[in-house]
């Protein structure tokens, strides 16, 4: 076995463990060496082509707009160099498209307040008390944040004053609407985004509906050139220090001495497949907290996390089918705006009515085009996205990606064309412009991406999860760290958040201010 040597190492390229490894290298100057098992950089702000012309980012459709002062933005821009664009999105970002009605939600706060209200007058002050509920939410997030970051004393007494939110942020995005509106075509509008998020309202908790709808409320934006220049501009920083980043490089533990991490052992994917052992005094991860745990350092977690574990629901799953397209979808209208395509108001049942997608008929889907936010986009292109579950899929569980079989491939088969169906039903035309397609399935997730059960997000976010007292950066094993979507939030701005907790962690003492520093005196 070979045997080297870095300061720290980050299991996973995604954007929690990028945001960590770019923030240990130009704070403290360190060699950090970033191993992934796909043989793409980046996680899932990667990207893939067919044909030479088409492309497709495969977990960053659109973040919401950042302003030039606020933190999230800020050290986005840091960690990527600040060379990376960002294109707006139509000003009618969202189009939210029911059986009997169309809503298309506006790059503004107050004017998307005003057309609820125009729909629906005689929920005026509900709608109102909505959004104050929904900043509320929010400064309870960001307060969460804050008590893992700061002395504990101060800590102690920020936990004190978040107390007074907690029922609210940690209630069901449901039990909250019910209490608060009357028309169920209006609690529908509201949770248009749930694919965001990935849970309908009767499980998601308020905290994560709130996290969602309050990021978008300044419309949207996605970043010029494709995802993948995250990871790119990223690994041009950690490289120009002496840092690695690997690709088809699998973790399979984390290597612990006298209770303390001091490296991984590794088994290479690609080529002749050694097992290779990387030294460093500090590991982190951002594979979520599920594979970090029973994955990485099984032998020395304690039985009440494991028990947690164990009993905790898995996240949803999803197909996602990518068109490579013959001519431009602004034929059609299209300008870049998500499509939200439910057939049913009642999202709680949409599960049930979309498993009707293994006979062709799906009863929701997301449908995007990433070729009309990037301006530097080859060939035109499509998405379409639907929630499945792992157990629609699991006879095939042990086979291997592209040699799954003929009853499979028909399957994905019929699947796919009930999407393209589903869209050409509310977009007659759009089947005409398809030239490619690809479908994506939950066990596309669990070979590509490493997930258990195909997962699109970590833990789901029901109200239990933030309430997982030992679930943050902090890990039972000493300078092993989790740096991802289950450290506070899902989403690209929250998996990037995770990472600079961790980050914070190991620049201890003052560690989020030294971030923050660093941050604000950036050229």
């Amino acid at each position: 076995m070979d045997s080297q040597k870095f300061d720290a190492i980050i299991i996973g390229s995604g954007i929690g463990g990028l945001a960590a490894a770019t923030l240990l290298t130009k704070i403290t100057n360190k060699k950090v060496l970033v191993l992934e098992k796909h043989w793409e950089f980046g996680g899932l702000t990667h990207e893939f082509k067919r044909k030479n012309k088409f492309s497709w980012d495969v977990g960053l459709h659109y973040i919401g707009k950042l302003d030039k002062g606020e933190l999230a933005g800020q050290i986005l821009n840091f960690i990527t160099g600040d060379k990376i664009q960002w294109n707006e999105l139509p000003y009618e970002f969202e189009k939210f498209i029911y059986p009997d009605f169309t809503f298309t939600v506006p790059s503004n706060k107050k004017e998307y307040i005003s057309k609820l209200i125009n729909l629906f007058p005689n929920e005026s002050k509900a709608i109102a008390g909505y959004f104050e509920d929904l900043e509320k939410t929010i400064s309870y997030g960001g307060r969460r944040i804050m008590i893992d970051l700061v002395p504990k004393w101060i800590g102690f007494f920020i936990k004190l004053y978040n107390n007074r939110f907690e029922s609210l942020a940690l209630s069901t995005t449901k039990t909250y609407l019910d209490s608060k509106f009357k028309d169920p075509k209006l609690k529908a509008l509201l949770v248009s985004q749930w694919g965001d998020y990935g849970l309908p309202l009767g499980r998601s908790s308020f905290f994560i509906h709130a996290t969602i709808a309050y990021h978008y409320l300044n419309g949207a934006v996605f970043p010029e050139g494709g995802a993948s220049n995250i990871g790119k501009n990223a690994q041009l920083i950690i490289e120009s220090n002496g840092g690695k980043c690997l690709t088809s490089m699998e973790v399979l533990e984390v290597l612990v001495e006298n209770g303390k991490a001091v490296g991984v052992r590794v088994e290479q994917k690609r080529g002749e497949k050694n097992t290779v052992k990387f030294n460093a005094p500090i590991v982190l991860s951002c594979t979520g907290a599920l594979h970090g745990y029973t994955k990485l350092i099984p032998d020395h977690v304690p039985s009440s996390i494991k028990k947690d574990l164990a009993s905790f629901p898995r996240g949803k799953s999803a197909v996602t089918l990518f068109l490579g397209l013959k001519t431009d979808p602004r034929t059609l209208g299209f300008r870049g705006e998500n499509n939200w395509i439910y057939e049913s108001y009642d999202h709680d049942s949409l599960q049930e009515l979309n498993k009707g997608m293994l006979n062709g008929k799906p009863a929701s889907c997301y449908l995007s085009f990433p070729s009309l936010k990037n301006n530097s986009a080859v060939g035109h292109t499509a998405e379409i996205i639907s929630f499945a579950e792992f157990d629609w899929f699991s006879s095939w569980a042990n086979t291997k990606w592209k040699k799954r079989g003929e009853e499979y491939e028909s399957l994905k088969n019929t699947i796919s064309e009930g999407l393209i169906q589903l869209v050409e039903k509310h977009y007659p035309g759009f089947s005409e412009l398809i030239e490619f397609k690809e479908l994506a399935t939950p066990l596309s997730y669990i070979e590509l991406a490493g997930r258990s059960t195909g997962e699109f997000y970590g833990l789901p976010a029901i109200p239990e999860k933030y309430k997982l007292k030992w679930l943050g950066a902090i890990t039972p094993v000493k300078n092993f760290y989790l740096a991802g979507s289950d450290v506070y939030s899902l989403g690209i701005v929250g998996s990037m958040m995770g990472g600079v907790a961790a980050a914070a962690h190991v620049l201890h003492p003052a560690g989020f201010p030294k971030i923050m520093n660093a941050v604000k005196k950036r050229k």
